[in-house]
């Protein structure tokens, strides 16, 4: 059997806000409150169902050239586990 790719999506229980560089995120299901920087704020907006961590962390290189990959990868990879956590974001399966 061929594995799935596992995709990112946000929550629907997710209420958020943008203020200045920051996004403060309320999640209705849990009652917790998350700020998010700018690049946090850009990671969420590729959580869509359609694009896996791999192609969120070269979205993320793309925007973000200057920094190396290995920290890329890292800092997106563990933000994004931080999320799912928090239930922010879930995966979904195509």
């Amino acid at each position: 059997m061929a594995k799935k790719t596992r995709f990112f999506l946000i929550n629907t229980d997710i209420v958020y806000k943008n203020i200045e560089d920051e996004r403060v995120l309320f999640n209705s299901e849990t009652g917790q409150v998350t700020v998010v920087n700018e690049t946090g704020r850009f990671i969420l907006d590729q959580c869509n169902g359609k694009l896996s961590s791999d192609q969120i962390i070269e979205k993320v290189i793309d925007c973000y050239g200057d920094v190396p990959v290995a920290t890329i990868k890292k800092e997106v990879g563990d933000f994004l586990s931080g999320i799912l956590k928090r239930k922010i974001v879930r995966r979904v399966t195509a």
